[in-house]
């Protein structure tokens, strides 16, 4: 266990796809369609965005949609793109444009005989940084109506007498929907302890004192558990298109007098994270600091820089991510195994729109268009596209909340696969001797039922007094009722962690002291968590249900490389050490902090075993030392193992470095 707990802590959590085999069921036996035959069946085609305004140098990512005679989707569909002036936009074969010149163009795209538009106006010079009204507002000022009810901007207008048409035009007026509550998409609220700060840490950040728990992780200083619940898995060539929804706990965070609700905004809830990641900045001008989010919620700081200035900016925690791009006109994020991330402004948020891996296969991820009055989200996902061309659609209703995802049927169309709905809370504001920022006024509406109507199967939320989940019920029997709405079920199984369920007058973010796990014809199980400060050390007991106790300490010194990180983990049990691990850490040559050497004592006559780690620039290891037990009270090499990667410049400019 003592073993297992750096692994918790540095890796993702690696059992998800194996959840996935439980929900598969035999296909049955269907037709085959070729390419032809699907492309054959659209009528009409639907391109996300519609209309954008970008400006000279922007990169834009095209998705589409095609829909057969019923208006239903048409699954595995390839599509060709054109620019109708490739001299002001020009647009690969994946529905990448970059835009060149200033102008109106329109895109282009066709399957078969049918084809679809969008519309872009290209305004001259750089995009200088927006605040969301100005981005708002810039977006607005170019209206595009469709011919069926009304005028089209043509693409064979002038740059200057688009610009003077636009003038004359009214944003378009959209009605308040009436009876709906607003999530908490509030502008992200961002400081340097969102990432610096070990209790204000979420995810999965590497070398970190973590638990494991049956649905994910535990940081134990932030009291955050980190819930994964996979929703669908789709194997595609290469790369899959697997939804995931993410959940964790710290919904609140501290940096100094002041905390926050909801700094880096979830979604569909404040906590939740669906989707692919996404970048996060705050600053501005040459202090613009970037973050990249991680799909689990995990914060890495990439740096800081100019807000307008294409600049390269790379992890310190070992990862080696790396974005080259700025905050006003995107970029490109990469990992070291050759996977690239499109990273767009997508409503005056940083948003990823395509993920390529090393082989060329990639997914598309379109989004929603925000609108104050009718949909006040601005990272909401649209659909989903794989590298074979299915399409994963997110639906939602009258008031913008997410309420089902449809998938590739078996013979044609979509299928349900996960249906959601939302229950209205209030967050409570008690605190004492703390300023509140970025709480939502009244009440909210929070994800309740999470129901897979293929198993009846499903999630039950409930929250504390202060937002955040408290207890996730595991159900069965779930379903429809005559009104529409998702049924309980009945529990068979829950995880409760003790969260304030009334407001008190907190004097730091909401925490909790121990998890309850029970299930039907199980024992109760639970877990206590204390802490203990020694100084230069900040020490975790996690109690456990045996009475046997996981203890782990993290360093708690500035000038430290290790600092932050877990340095020791032990398991005992009625005084008895059973095993341990130390953990001593370097920066590699490239300046990101790694494990230099692991000891560890597992068996029943306390011996020791010793491993060390070198690593090139990248973080990739290139060296691995294995001493085993000590020979006469020293240490001895016994095996080495040799890595040697390609450095060749074809790669490395590639960014593929592993």
């Amino acid at each position: 266990m003592a073993d297992s707990t750096l692994e918790i802590s540095t890796r993702p959590v690696r059992w998800i796809a194996s959840l996935f085999d439980s929900f598969k069921s035999k296909p049955t036996r269907r037709q085959r369609l070729t390419l032809i035959d699907r492309i054959n069946q659209v009528s009409s085609i639907r391109v996300t965005p519609f209309k954008s305004v970008g400006y000279q140098g922007d990169s834009l990512t095209f998705s589409a949609l095609g829909l057969d005679s019923s208006a239903d989707t048409v699954q595995g569909v390839r599509f060709e793109w054109e620019s109708s002036d490739p001299d002001k936009l020009k647009i690969d074969n994946t529905g990448e444009a970059t835009l060149l010149q200033p102008g109106m163009v329109r895109v282009i795209c066709r399957a078969g005989s049918s084809q679809g538009a969008a519309f872009v106006l290209i305004r001259p010079g750089s995009r200088r940084p927006q605040t969301d009204q100005e981005w708002d507002a810039d977006q607005d000022s170019f209206t595009v109506t469709d011919s069926s009810t009304g005028s089209t901007a043509s693409d064979g207008q002038s740059a200057d007498l688009i610009e003077s048409l636009l003038g004359s035009l009214a944003p378009t007026a959209f009605a308040q929907n009436q009876g709906c509550t607003w999530g908490s998409d509030n502008s992200d609220f961002g400081y340097d302890e969102l990432w610096s700060e070990p209790r204000n840490l979420t995810g999965n950040p590497r070398y970190r004192a973590a638990e494991g728990f049956r649905m994910g992780s535990v940081l134990p200083e932030g009291s955050n558990f980190n819930a994964a619940i996979p929703l669908y898995g789709l194997g595609g060539r290469g790369l899959g298109a697997s939804l995931t929804l993410f959940y964790n706990s710290r919904v609140w965070s501290r940096h100094g007098s002041a905390i926050t609700f909801n700094p880096t905004q979830g979604w569909p809830f404040a906590g939740f994270s669906l989707g692919f990641g996404r970048l996060f900045t705050y600053g501005s001008g040459s202090s613009t600091k970037y973050v990249w989010i991680d799909p689990d919620g995990t914060r890495r700081y990439l740096g800081v820089g100019s807000d307008t200035t294409t600049t390269t900016y790379q992890t310190s925690d070992g990862s080696h991510i790396t974005f080259v791009g700025s905050k006003s006109s995107g970029g490109s994020l990469y990992f070291n195994d050759g996977t690239k991330v499109t990273i767009t402004v997508i409503n005056n948020r940083l948003l990823p729109t395509k993920i390529r891996d090393s082989n060329g296969n990639y997914i598309l991820i379109s989004y929603k268009t925000y609108n104050a009055s009718t949909f006040p989200w601005r990272q909401a996902i649209n659909y989903v596209t794989d590298t074979l061309g299915r399409q994963l659609q997110f639906n939602y209703d009258s008031c913008a909340n997410l309420i089902s995802i449809t998938v590739p049927a078996f013979s044609s169309g979509t299928n349900t696969v996960v249906q959601f709905d939302y229950q209205s809370i209030g967050i409570s504001n008690s605190f004492s001797g703390l300023t509140v920022e970025n709480l939502p006024t009244g009440t909210v509406p929070a994800l309740r039922h999470i129901f897979f109507d293929a198993t009846d199967t499903g999630y039950k939320l409930d929250y504390s007094a202060y937002g955040m989940v408290y207890n996730i019920s595991m159900r069965k029997d779930m379903s429809i009722d005559a009104n529409g709405a998702i049924t309980d079920g009945t529990e068979r199984a829950a995880i409760n962690f003790n969260y304030p369920t009334v407001g008190s007058s907190l004097t730091d973010a909401p925490a909790f002291t121990q998890r309850t796990e029970t299930a039907t014809n199980s024992p109760t199980a639970t877990y206590y968590y204390s802490t203990a400060d020694y100084g230069t050390l900040l020490g975790f007991l996690i109690t456990q249900p045996d009475g046997s106790g996981l203890y782990m300490t993290r360093v708690k010194d500035a000038s430290s490389v290790a600092n932050g990180l877990m340095n020791y983990s032990v398991v005992t049990k009625d005084g008895q050490t059973y095993a341990f691990s130390w953990i001593g850490y370097a920066n590699d040559p490239g300046g990101s902090v790694q494990v230099q050497s692991v000891t560890r004592q597992s068996d029943a006559a306390g011996q020791q075993s010793l491993t060390t780690f070198d690593y090139d620039q990248y973080g990739n290891v290139s060296n691995v030392r294995e001493y085993g037990f000590q020979v006469s009270g020293q240490w001895q090499v016994r095996r080495r193992t040799r890595y040697v990667y390609k450095t060749d410049t074809s790669y490395i400019n590639c960014v593929f470095r592993r």
